[in-house]
């Protein structure tokens, strides 16, 4: 992404994924957020052209970095979410399949 900020290449990202589990992601930061990734990619914001590409499960980290995007292009079987169903369950709110939570449809 420093690549891209500096040259003024557009950025397409694949956003696909299903983002962490509570306590798996986590370092030694206040907040968990060790690496550079977010901040780097909003400073593209306005920048470079942020396309963003989705097929499948896109939760958590994914589709925070997938929402920062300038144009989203998300197929019929995208499933989209803040929240996907590791975090769900790590909070103690059942167990959901990745495709009940955020369907396109």
């Amino acid at each position: 992404l420093r690549l891209a900020a500096r040259l003024r290449l557009p950025v397409c990202l694949f956003s696909e994924g299903g983002g962490g589990r509570p306590g798996d992601t986590e370092g030694l930061s206040a907040i968990g957020m060790d690496c550079t990734t977010f901040m780097e990619m909003g400073k593209l914001s306005g920048l470079v052209p942020l396309v963003g590409i989705n097929s499948g499960y896109c939760f958590a980290g994914n589709a925070c970095l997938l929402a920062c995007c300038d144009v989203i292009i998300a197929t019929e079987n995208s499933t989209i979410g803040m929240g996907g169903p590791a975090m769900i369950e790590g909070g103690g709110l059942g167990i959901y399949r990745p495709e009940d939570v955020g369907p396109m449809s």
